[in-house]
């Protein structure tokens, strides 16, 4: 799908070109059914997963309040 035109040019800062193909794809993806129950799917976490997101926060909580207890 490249444009005969672009092909082969530097186009600055990123591809402009590709970044377009790139979101319509996305685009096309996220609307999809497949994509649609991914979506669904990527919310749910296993019991296991949950414990670990848990205790994930709260370390990542405890360390921002010994980090702000030192700044005082």
């Amino acid at each position: 799908m490249s444009n005969p035109s672009t092909e082969g040019r530097n186009q600055g800062e990123g591809n402009r070109e590709a970044a377009r193909e790139f979101n319509a794809e996305e685009q096309r993806f996220v609307q999809s059914e497949g994509g649609q129950r991914k979506i669904r799917e990527g919310t749910h976490l296993q019991p296991e997963e949950e414990r670990e997101a848990r205790e994930a926060e709260q370390q990542a909580k405890e360390r921002a309040k010994a980090q702000d207890s030192n700044r005082m």
